[in-house]
């Protein structure tokens, strides 16, 4: 009757570029450094405003004394300091992506990634799951090759405002996400 479910033009494209960096044989070991290397993410990021809360109070309680200096100088370094990305390094930590079974599926391949924004294509590029910290756009990082590593994965604007996580997050080359200037720059392109 009137059933068009055989009419292939509605159906949407298959993606073409499908990348599995899960292996049913991965040893123990990398599976265990994978889950240390993350576990690294979460303590900073569960630790920070423990850390952050306890100086400020040491510093307005006990300014004069040396243990609170020397207590507080890496959160004070961190407010100074910008945070430098390191994208050669982000490479060497592949056991995360075991440890999360990280897979990706792209509707077309990083070459042609390349040339289309080369040509001035713009793209949003999706991670799920994804929050306050998306590991699924720090696997990302990890998994690209090096000429994507110049591409910045968004994460709350609050965490990039919070001392020591804006290192730990600036690492993997991961920005605020700007809602005003991301609404006007879509709303320039999509309109």
């Amino acid at each position: 009757m009137g059933d068009n479910s055989n009419n292939k033009s509605e159906w949407p494209k298959a993606p073409t570029a499908y990348r599995s960096f899960y292996r049913k044989d991965c040893s123990r070991f990398t599976y265990a450094i994978g889950f240390v290397m993350a576990s690294v993410i979460s303590v900073a990021y569960f630790l920070t405003p423990v850390y952050s809360l306890s100086c400020l109070i040491l510093l307005v309680s006990n300014p004069f004394s040396s243990f609170t200096w020397k207590f507080s100088s890496l959160f004070i370094l961190s407010i100074l300091m910008p945070c430098a990305t390191k994208p050669d390094l982000v490479h060497l930590m592949t056991p995360v992506l075991e440890y999360f079974q990280y897979e990706e599926v792209f509707e077309f391949d990083y070459p042609e990634w390349l040339e289309r924004t080369n040509n001035g294509e713009k793209f949003i590029i999706p991670s799920h799951p994804h929050g306050v910290i998306s590991y699924a756009g720090i696997c990302l990082k990890i998994a690209c090759p090096m000429e994507f590593s110049h591409v910045p994965t968004a994460v709350a604007s609050a965490v990039m405002k919070t001392p020591i996580l804006k290192q730990v997050m600036g690492f993997f080359f991961i920005d605020r996400c700007f809602e005003k200037e991301y609404e006007k720059s879509t709303r320039n392109e999509w309109s």
